[in-house]
């Protein structure tokens, strides 16, 4: 077992058992709502998965259009999973557009189909209204530069313009805050109402299950893969696959505990179209959601391996 693989269960070991103690916790005196909040977790499990390989479709697509001008074959690295995706191969590091389009498409695009799906938002549809908030989020931290931007696209914007780092700050902020409350408008489409404490247990535990699923698909298919042979990016991506881990859990939990905090104080001043009505979710609910996942991870796993 190699330095990688040992390092990142030695993180989920402990993650899992704090879930699982959690989980016993908040329900052990209310065995009734144990099932339904599983629901809650196995729908949000889906939801990610889903938005995250659109996500990765749009930014990557959108850095792929200035690739396809040089006329030469494109690969993108796009998949469901909590680790790297890619466009290659790469653009000319000097062209100002092809950094700021990976954004600059798939927010809009995002945008779009979540207004479409919008106004009759339900269970069945989150994967589209719920795709522009988890867009936002990503894009707002790309933007602002938190954690290096990720990909560094914004970095290369203020080195290339010599604009102030500051002015992306704001607008990430300000692109992230909106996910942040769009998000948390649609949870109770999820069945996780603001005013119970099912969110503390249900977003961190969707967020480590996905983190692991994605680290257990890196470990195992990533070294050796195509874009590892040859494009060397293999290491890049066996490390943002070990390192969800850690974070997704713990962006999970601070989302949970806005969620039950301050949204809940929130939201009864939301406008109309900002507020839906908490669902008590049946296995019905999950049927597109779980097309669409089966889709996503099918077309992820041929990509990576």
């Amino acid at each position: 077992m190699n330095t990688q693989v040992t390092s990142g269960l030695s993180t989920a070991l402990p993650i899992a058992l704090v879930l699982l103690l959690g989980f016993l916790l908040l329900f052990r005196k209310r065995p009734a709502e144990r099932l339904p909040v599983l629901r809650s977790m196995v729908l949000l499990f889906l939801l990610l998965m889903i938005v995250q390989f659109l996500f990765l479709v749009f930014h990557e697509g959108g850095h792929s259009l200035f690739i396809t001008q040089r006329d030469v074959p494109v690969t993108l690295y796009v998949h469901p999973f909590f680790f790297s995706g890619f466009s290659r191969p790469s653009f000319d590091p000097t062209n100002l557009w092809a950094h700021i389009f990976g954004s600059a498409t798939s927010i809009p695009v995002a945008l779009l189909i979540s207004l479409l799906s919008w106004k009759r938002r339900s269970p069945a549809l989150l994967p589209l209204t719920m795709l522009f908030p988890w867009v936002a989020l990503s894009d707002g931290i790309n933007i602002s530069g938190v954690m290096g931007g990720m990909s560094g696209d914004f970095e290369n914007v203020v080195l290339l313009t010599g604009l102030p780092a500051a002015l992306f700050a704001i607008l990430g902020a300000a692109i992230f805050c909106i996910g942040v409350i769009s998000l948390f408008s649609l949870l109770p489409l999820a069945g996780l109402d603001p005013r119970d404490n099912k969110a503390l247990f249900v977003i961190p535990a969707a967020m480590f299950l996905v983190s692991m699923l994605s680290f257990l698909v890196a470990q195992l298919f990533v070294p050796g893969s195509p874009i590892d042979r040859e494009y060397s990016l293999g290491q890049d991506i066996l490390l943002t696959a070990n390192f969800s881990i850690l974070l997704y859990p713990i962006v999970g939990l601070v989302l949970a505990v806005l969620y039950v905090t301050l949204f809940r104080k929130l939201s009864p001043r939301l406008p109309a179209w900002l507020r839906a009505e908490t669902v008590d979710l049946a296995w019905k609910d999950f049927r597109l959601p779980g097309i669409l996942w089966a889709v996503s991870m099918a077309i992820g796993l041929i990509i990576v391996i």
